[in-house]
């Protein structure tokens, strides 16, 4: 700052109005930044709260497909064992 010309007293006061401003400034910046970390944060608890449900309505999806995979099975009527019918006959054996 150029302080030529003036006097004790004009210099004091522009120094203590830069001063004010400067910390003015770091009040605004403090007020700033807290309002930026309080938005922060509601979002990082939405988002861990949406978290939670999104989980929650997967595992109960796995258990109600896993419930009916269960049903579907046991619903499924078994296939009938021809297979082993033609096997359990013996053969026949020709006397000499």
């Amino acid at each position: 700052m150029v302080y030529r010309g003036l006097s004790l007293e004009e210099i004091k006061q522009k120094a203590s109005s830069s001063f004010d401003t400067i910390e003015q400034r770091k009040k605004d910046n403090a007020k700033s930044f807290a309002a930026q970390q309080t938005a922060r944060n509601a979002v990082n608890t939405n988002m861990m709260r949406l978290r939670a449900l999104r989980e929650a309505k997967e595992a109960a999806d796995a258990e109600i497909a896993a419930e009916q995979k269960a049903l579907a099975a046991a619903a499924k009527p078994k296939p009938k064992p021809r297979a082993a019918a033609k096997t359990a006959k013996a053969p026949k054996i020709a006397a000499e």
